[in-house]
């Protein structure tokens, strides 16, 4: 049988691991799901990220970008419409074809 010590040790390790790993998701995945300007600004054609510190993402990898315009990373020669939507508080379902 294992000591009371180990026991405990190996609980504390368990709920560290779990805390830094809900940690990172919550930090490292978090996406926004309301509608900013720079959202409204964006199209197929241009195609611009947000300011500082407004990205899904933090850190200097994802804020050089910032104000870039990456378009040309975009889909080009593609027709598209505008679709707007009347009234928000309505479900939305979107479906796409190529």
């Amino acid at each position: 049988m294992m000591p009371k010590s180990v026991i405990v040790l190996m609980l504390l390790l368990l709920i560290s691991v779990m805390g830094i790993g809900v940690y990172m998701y919550r930090t490292g995945t978090a996406m926004y799901c309301s509608l900013h300007l720079f959202h409204a600004e964006n199209s197929p054609l241009r195609f611009v990220t947000p300011g500082w510190g407004q990205g899904p993402f933090r850190g200097e990898r994802w804020e050089r970008w910032m104000g870039h315009d990456l378009s040309r990373w975009w889909l080009r020669n593609v027709r598209f419409e505008a679709v707007r939507i009347l009234e928000p508080s309505r479900p939305v379902n979107i479906a796409g074809w190529g």
